[in-house]
């Protein structure tokens, strides 16, 4: 026969696990004795030989405050129990795997760049910027500046010179579409030929040993820059017409005499006397290829004379007392001393055109008060002499 097994005590320790008192005097989970029995002895130890576990050692030291509230023991308990069974270790394991996984999946997750909401709707902010179009005057202004920098600079354009003690020198330079030009500047004016090639120009004149060539630019409409052989010249686009016109075919010319002859006496009598009438008229061209308009006043009253000199962009006068001219006033209707050289058959340019009252048996140094009103052309080759000026006459000559 064999001995009879010992009957089973079951208690429960402090920390609510349920042991079997008949075989072990403290909890061999913890090492906690029954309830109600006192700490263990020191030297208690599980028959396997391993150190009891105190709730000190258990919690790594740190034991719970006292009153911890019971349902801490049943949830300890129940955890035990759990863990204790082979399927509650197999759900233990998958949670904790299902766990670390979410953790790592959120860690390592590329984070939406885009802006866009998970659930669908967009929420990234959108910069809105707008470009106003640019005013109508300004638009006009830049497409009137690439239009002028595409032109070749043809017209009229100006330009002033500083002079010591003296008001500024106007230029006025002159560039025509047939490749002539004229710069008017008193003593230094000359004419002659200039070339454009893309951006360069080369220039020489016909009535001077002056030549230059460089580059130019137009920074806007009104403006344009010479960068030639002697420096830098800005010239500025002239706005006012000139005192007179002229004729590019015909050498530069005066053309439209009468109307500026009409002109240029209703100023004198503005600024100088009601009463001034034109008695001489001279048109002479400067070795530089300019043309100057000489008109002789005389005041009836008091035989005080004013002779007034029209350049074409500029103009002076002085007077002069106790004059004894010859005093018959010009007619207001007359051709052009251009006309009057064709008519010679004058191709050359014309030196000097004189408007008067000439005797013929004279040669034209002498004046007649009963002569037809006439142009002395005297040009710088071929034929001169002396064309009848009146209106009527070149009107009677075209009928004929």
């Amino acid at each position: 026969m064999t001995d009879a097994p010992s009957a089973s005590l079951f208690k429960r320790c402090e920390e609510g696990h349920i042991f079997d008192a008949a075989k072990a005097d403290a909890c061999p989970t913890c090492g906690s004795p029954a309830a109600g029995a006192g700490r263990p002895r020191p030297d208690a130890v599980k028959e396997t030989g391993k150190e009891a576990v105190t709730p000190e050692t258990a919690a790594g030291g740190m034991t719970a405050p006292p009153g911890v509230d019971e349902r801490t023991s049943a949830a300890a308990e129940i955890r035990a129990k759990a863990a204790a069974s082979p399927a509650g270790r197999r759900i233990a394991i998958a949670a904790g795997l299902i766990g670390t996984g979410l953790v790592l999946a959120l860690a390592t997750r590329e984070p939406d760049r885009t802006g866009a909401d998970p659930a669908g709707a967009d929420t990234r902010s959108r910069e809105v910027v707008a470009f106003d179009a640019p005013p109508a005057e300004e638009q006009r202004e830049a497409d009137e500046r690439s239009a002028a920098a595409a032109s070749e600079p043809y017209g009229l354009w100006e330009m002033y010179t500083p002079l010591p003690g003296q008001a500024p020198m106007r230029h006025v330079f002159e560039i025509r579409e047939d490749g002539t030009y004229t710069i008017d500047a008193g003593p230094y004016s000359h004419a002659g030929r200039i070339l454009f090639i893309g951006r360069t120009y080369q220039l020489k004149s016909q009535t001077s040993a002056y030549e230059d060539a460089g580059a130019f630019c137009r920074p806007d409409a009104d403006t344009i820059s010479f960068q030639g052989r002697l420096g830098a010249s800005v010239w500025t686009r002239v706005k006012s017409p000139g005192l007179f016109d002229v004729d590019p075919d015909r050498h530069g010319a005066p053309i439209n005499v009468a109307a500026t002859l009409a002109r240029m006496t209703a100023e004198t009598h503005r600024t100088w006397r009601e009463d001034a009438t034109p008695v001489s008229l001279r048109i002479e061209r400067s070795r530089h290829g300019t043309y100057d308009m000489k008109v002789s006043y005389i005041s009836p009253k008091d035989q005080t004379g004013l002779v007034v000199t029209w350049g074409r962009f500029a103009a002076s006068e002085f007077a002069v007392g106790g004059v004894s001219w010859f005093d018959r006033p010009l007619g207001a209707a007359f051709i052009d001393p251009g006309d009057a050289a064709a008519a010679l058959g004058a191709v050359a340019p014309v030196k000097r055109a004189e408007l008067g009252y000439f005797s013929r048996n004279g040669g034209g140094n002498t004046f007649d008060r009963v002569a037809p009103l006439a142009w002395l052309i005297v040009a710088e080759a071929g034929p001169s002499g002396l064309v009848a000026a009146s209106a009527e006459a070149d009107a009677a000559k075209a009928r004929r």
